[in-house]
């Protein structure tokens, strides 16, 4: 037992001054992380900021157009254009200075007490996504509290009025049945919505039969709605941002390939400049080696990824909601198994270029498109999500996001720390067997009298 602790550490001592002597380590433990972070933090964005939107008036004399002009200037999500007419419209369309147009009808806020009014917002739908995001931010600003105020000044009038008669009330009702009757135009990219979505009022052309009945009796017998509001609220994302869903996520691929990378030209070191030799010749056996080669650039790795994920939290401002100590331990079991892959690789190839190559295509690569990261793995085939989670990445990442983002789901955390635990496991196994085929031992056979 003496004689295996003395050569752990000697063998240990060896690789502490191989690291300190090899600067490019350190690179790869401590900036090769951040390096990844500024990348993956501010290059890869879902947001769709500022988007570029024109408002189609010929002037802002309607209280409506107006208010939906100052929201849309108002706003840091959008980049504003008023333009004359549709051809100026689509020809900035065209050459791509604007992603969207609005088209307001005149005389919006008069207009849409007398028939049916629809305002058309047409996008440029080459990127489905990103038409997708700006579409909603066009919606939740024509839908907010500025345009609001706009129509209520008018509903206020319509309601107070005293000249407003029964029978203008059916006959308000009965345009509003044929008008639900009738399919709305569909046009691509274009879409329409009725104008009286902004109010909540019972002029929606999705309105059934059985609503329209309900607004005739309501408005003979005197009663008035009030418009129903929807408040919409975001969980575990209040400001919206695509970075705190990406980093949560990216964390992982980043400690991955810092990780992987730095393990797997250990021992595809030795082999080539002949230290091997000399390590077979002494009486280490490949348990030894394993652990010396396994603590020192664990610590490292540890560093790397502490400095990562603190630099993450703290300069992307990412929330943390869930367990700091299971958090921790998932981290430091996932860095485990990342390390002997590398090792893996490094002890099968022996060859310091081989084994970086396949480092990156069979640990980074995985950790970014098959663990949900960036894609949610229920939207894949399933074929392509059960091959995703047989790969340790999946579980970590999913592990990453619940104790950054929303907190709980202790059972799911706990389920993906035993999976991972099995993969170190295995893991373990697997590279001693593959270096222990390296230290056989070959004992001379005296020579028999015979073949004297």
């Amino acid at each position: 037992m003496a004689n295996h602790l003395a050569h752990i550490k000697t063998l240990m001592l060896k690789e502490v001054k191989q690291i300190l002597s090899d600067k490019s380590v350190l690179l790869v433990a401590f900036f090769l992380p951040l390096m990844l972070v500024v990348i993956y933090g501010t290059g890869i964005r879902m947001d769709v900021k500022p988007v570029s939107v024109a408002l189609v008036s010929s002037k802002l004399d309607d209280v409506i157009t107006r208010e939906v002009a100052f929201a849309l200037a108002g706003s840091e999500y959008f980049e504003f254009t008023q333009v004359n007419n549709q051809a100026q419209a689509q020809e900035l369309l065209l050459t791509h200075d604007i992603a969207a147009y609005i088209m307001l009808p005149n005389n919006l806020s008069q207009s849409m007490y007398h028939q049916p009014v629809e305002i058309m917002i047409t996008i440029n739908g080459a990127d489905a996504q990103q038409a997708n995001i700006a579409r909603s931010y066009l919606e939740a600003v024509l839908l907010s509290g500025p345009t609001q105020k706009g129509l209520s000044r008018q509903i206020t009038y319509l309601t107070t009025a005293p000249a407003i008669t029964q029978a203008q009330m059916l006959s308000q009702a009965q345009a509003l049945e044929q008008s639900s009757n009738q399919s709305p135009a569909q046009s691509t990219p274009s879409f329409r919505f009725n104008v009286s979505d902004l109010t909540g009022t019972q002029n929606q052309t999705t309105t059934t039969t059985t609503e329209v009945n309900t607004f005739k009796s309501a408005q003979v017998t005197g009663h008035v709605y009030e418009p129903v509001k929807v408040i919409a609220r975001n969980w575990f994302n209040e400001s919206n941002e695509s970075t705190w869903y990406l980093m949560a996520g990216q964390l992982i691929g980043v400690i991955t390939l810092m990780s992987s990378f730095m393990s797997s030209i250990v021992i595809a070191r030795e082999f080539e400049r002949g230290t091997m030799a000399g390590l077979l010749a002494t009486n280490t056996t490949a348990g030894e080696l394993l652990i010396a080669k396994v603590v020192p650039y664990y610590v490292l790795s540890c560093l790397g990824a502490a400095l990562a994920i603190m630099t993450t939290l703290i300069s992307f401002e990412l929330p943390f909601r869930g367990s700091a100590l299971l958090y921790v331990i998932t981290i430091a079991v996932y860095l485990y198994v990342s390390e002997l892959i590398g090792l893996i690789i490094s002890a099968v190839t022996r060859n310091q270029f081989l084994s970086s190559e396949y480092a990156v295509i069979l640990s980074f690569l995985p950790s970014i498109l098959l663990s949900g990261a960036i894609f949610d793995l229920r939207s894949i085939p399933p074929v392509i999500s059960a091959i995703a989670h047989l790969f340790p990445p999946t579980y970590a990442v999913e592990s990453s996001k619940i104790c950054i983002l929303s907190g709980g789901s202790t059972d799911t955390i706990l389920e993906n720390l035993g999976i991972l635990l099995i993969f170190a496991g295995l893991g373990t196994l697997l590279c001693y067997r593959v270096l222990a085929r390296h230290f056989k031992r070959y004992v001379p056979q005296p020579i028999s009298k015979e073949a004297a």
